[in-house]
């Protein structure tokens, strides 16, 4: 339908048939039963901004633009349309376009055919006088006589008493003979494509008087020649060429045609005729008539050769209100219920069509429910659903809230944990771990103390013997110095250990432990001088 492109054509539509059925059955809502209601549904599809130029594509309004412009300006005229059912009738306007009435007159017009065909041969007329020209310039080169058989007497003045002196040629040289041969060659070839272009340009005009001045403009473009002649030359060059006596050349061909050059001019003039009516019939049916039909289809969407006319008859339409649209109708309310029921669509199959044949059926096709469902059941169940949709989503959010405050409530026990284990019960884990930790050391070291603790041992039965020796009184003071400053039960020595334990460390709830002071300060910490752990050394030496 968006393929009659305006809403001008809905009374031509009216005019063809194309919504007699509806009219007539009234099957089709959106057309309606009455005449009224077929334009206005016709209307909204093809007007101005309509539902076709609405949802096509922008290529629908470039093609409807070209196609507005190529048809020219509308005419109209009354056609009055009869109610298939109830006989009430209505005055419409079809549309015609300029284009298509004159297209059809050039193809079909006998008096246009042969004023057109007389307007032709007046422009011939006038080339054909150009090549008699050309052949006389191209004849006279081939037969004048040449300068050598005239020795210095190749122009020869005449003057006879009481009248002006004039020129006579006899003979010319070979380069003269080049030059005039070569401008002649030039003339025929102008001539020849000035005739093409003409004889193409006439057979295209489809207007009386335009056709008429074009030829008269195409007759003066052939007499450019002699006005440059006359306007451009100058006046005593024309003189001279005016006053030289004719040169007669011995023709060529047939000597019963030269002899009656009255036969001769009337036997050319009927060939220029009946190739005009050659060239003529060859255009109007390779090129009047097509161009005619081809016009008609896009203008109008009619005629015997036009594929859409063809296509979208009045037969095409009465199957398509009367049986297309019934059972596309029928499918969509199908799938509704398909919807409805939970039904895969790809079960519903749509009645054949005649522009897209049913699919093959590879599995028995399943019946529709009997009835479809109320549009109030409908909406009943899509408020269950949707009622249990919110319900479940309110849901997985309380779940979500209730993970979020457990996961905040072990934060603050775990938080909590550490402040209190952080004052005093932290301090006997971290105790008990680093006493694991050293026990492994003591362990590994022990036998190296026990090599030095018998040695301590030697030395007291070395002083009991050598105290009377002199230099005793240094070793007693050396081995008093050796001797840890804290004595039996004192402090543990390692003070990178004691300061592990102060309280200048920090603890986080998840039981993570961070230094306030960097790696760097500890291993740049001075190092100090190991005490003896003085128990060990009583111990070992029992």
């Amino acid at each position: 339908m968006c393929g009659y492109r305006t809403q001008q054509m809905c009374a031509n539509l009216l005019e063809r048939g194309v919504f007699d059925a509806p009219l007539k059955e009234g099957n089709a809502p959106r057309v309606g039963k009455t005449i009224a209601s077929a334009l206005k549904y016709c209307r909204e599809l093809l007007s101005e901004g309509g539902i076709c130029e609405q949802n096509l594509p922008s290529t629908y309004a470039v093609w409807k633009a070209g196609a507005e412009r190529q048809c020219r300006a509308p005419s109209y005229e009354k056609y009055v349309y009869h109610h298939p059912s109830n006989g009430h009738s209505k005055s419409v306007l079809t549309v015609d376009y300029e284009a298509t009435k004159t297209f059809k007159m050039a193809s079909s017009s006998t008096l246009f055919f042969f004023y057109r065909g007389i307007i032709i041969v007046l422009f011939l007329l006038a080339m054909y006088a150009e090549l008699r020209h050309i052949g006389k310039s191209i004849l006279w080169v081939f037969m004048f006589p040449e300068a050598a058989h005239f020795q210095g007497q190749e122009v020869v003045e005449e003057t006879e008493p009481g009248q002006q002196a004039t020129t006579k040629i006899q003979s010319i040289t070979d380069k003269h003979r080049n030059v005039i041969f070569g401008i002649a060659a030039l003339r025929f070839i102008v001539v020849c494509v000035f005739i093409i272009v003409g004889v193409t340009f006439l057979m295209r005009d489809t207007d009386w008087v335009t056709l008429l001045l074009n030829c008269v403009a195409l007759v003066f473009i052939s007499e450019v020649a002699s006005v440059l002649f006359k306007r451009v030359m100058d006046t005593q060059d024309q003189e001279d060429f005016l006053s030289t006596e004719p040169m007669y050349v011995q023709l060529m061909g047939w000597q019963w045609i030269n002899h009656a050059p009255s036969l001769r001019d009337l036997g050319g003039f009927a060939c220029l005729c009946l190739i005009v009516f050659l060239v003529t019939q060859v255009h109007l049916y390779e090129v009047g008539y097509p161009l005619s039909q081809a016009m008609e289809c896009a203008c109008l969407s009619s005629g015997s050769h036009c594929r859409e006319a063809r296509a979208f008859d009045h037969h095409f339409w009465d199957r398509y209100w009367t049986g297309d649209l019934p059972d596309a109708l029928d499918t969509i309310e199908k799938l509704k219920g398909a919807a409805a029921t939970g039904r895969p669509m790809r079960d519903i199959a749509a009645g054949a069509s005649q522009m897209i044949p049913r699919r093959q059926e590879t599995d028995q096709e399943l019946q529709p429910p009997e009835k479809s469902p109320p549009p109030r059941a409908l909406s009943e169940r899509a408020r269950e659903r949707a009622a249990r949709a919110r319900q479940r989503g309110a849901q997985a959010r309380e779940r979500a809230r209730a993970r979020a405050e457990e996961s905040k409530d072990k934060v603050k026990e775990l938080a909590g944990r550490a402040t209190a284990m952080g004052k005093g019960e932290w301090d006997d884990i971290r105790s008990k771990a680093l006493a694991k930790k050293s026990r492994g050391r003591e362990e590994e070291s022990e036998e190296e103390e026990l090599g030095e603790s018998m040695k301590v041992d030697k030395e007291p039965r070395e002083e009991e013997g050598d105290s009377d020796k002199p230099g005793a009184k240094h070793t007693r003071r050396r081995r008093d110095t050796q001797t840890p400053s804290g004595g039996p039960g004192g402090s543990i020595g390692d003070k990178s250990i004691s300061w592990y334990l102060s309280e200048k460390r920090s603890f986080e709830a998840g039981g993570r432990v961070r230094r306030r002071r960097s790696k760097e300060v500890l291993l740049n910490k001075p190092a100090e001088k190991p005490e003896v752990n003085v128990n060990l050394l009583q111990r070992v030496s029992l």
